[in-house]
């Protein structure tokens, strides 16, 4: 359960990173 939320946090650290990389 906990190394899903350090999954999830990492995937929307990602996102984070493309959306800012796209702009």
């Amino acid at each position: 359960f906990f190394n899903l939320f350090i999954y999830i946090f990492i995937f929307q650290k990602n996102i984070l990173a493309a959306c800012i990389a796209y702009y």
